[in-house]
This record gives structure tokens, C-alpha cells and sequence, in this order.
């Protein structure tokens, strides 16, 4: 008995374990750092993979400017990248931007939505300013 209690707890550790390893890759923050490493290293092509069928514009429109050529650019680095759950389904990243070059910071967010069950970067498109009247 003390044996087969042993092997289950083993078993139910190493399914844990799994599990755990398997959804690791799938969080909104891993998710919105593969796209953002992507788009900093000027890998167009892998970034379009992390962007929704409604983003999918903004790698494409790279990848036409840039014709295959790489541009020079300033050199970013992404830090304390969090994350904020507003459904099952999507959530808002915010994550300080660092330039390199000018050793300078920004605050930027991006957004994750789930698409056809598979989460991935939608631009957050933000409402115009309001006008004086």
C-alpha cells in the first residue's frame, strides 16, 4: 500500500510538472516578449506569427519597407513586462521599453487576445485625442 501511494504521488508530480511546462509557453507575458523580441530584432517574418489576423498588417508593412534589408535602428531591451487579466480570453501587458543607444525609458502596453484558441498580440488601437471646442 505505502509503495502504491508512493508511485501515485510520483505519477501525479510528474503530470504536474507537465502541465505546468506545456501552459508556460502560452501566457500572455510569454507571448507578448516572443513578439516584441521579434519585432526589435527585426525578425518580421516570426513576429507576424505571435500578431492576430487583424494585426497581421504592421510585420507585413515591415517586411515591405524593409525589402529584406535590415534597418538601422536603435537597440531595446523589454523589463518588467506584467501582465492584467481582463477575461478568459484577453489582457492588457505593460512592460517598460529600454533604449539602449540613448539609455532612455518608455512605458508601452500591448495587448493579448485569444483567436481561434490561440493567444496571441493584437494592437491596442487607442481612441484620437479629444478636440478643444
Amino acid at each position: 500500500m505505502k509503495k502504491l501511494l508512493i508511485v501515485f504521488a510520483v505519477v501525479l508530480g510528474a503530470a504536474g510538472i507537465y502541465s505546468f511546462s506545456a501552459n508556460s509557453g502560452n501566457t500572455p507575458e510569454s507571448i507578448a516578449l516572443s513578439s516584441l523580441n521579434a519585432f526589435f530584432a527585426q525578425d518580421f517574418k516570426k513576429a507576424k506569427e505571435f500578431e492576430t489576423s487583424n494585426s497581421q498588417g504592421v510585420p507585413d508593412f515591415m517586411i515591405t519597407l524593409t525589402q529584406g534589408e535590415e534597418i538601422k535602428g536603435n537597440q531595446r531591451e523589454v523589463k518588467n513586462m506584467k501582465c492584467i487579466l481582463e477575461s478568459d480570453s484577453s489582457a492588457v501587458c505593460g512592460y517598460t521599453n529600454l533604449d539602449k543607444d540613448t539609455d532612455s525609458e518608455s512605458i508601452e502596453t500591448v495587448k493579448t487576445v485569444k483567436e481561434e484558441g490561440k493567444l496571441l498580440v493584437g494592437q491596442i488601437k487607442e481612441d484620437p485625442p479629444e478636440t478643444e471646442k
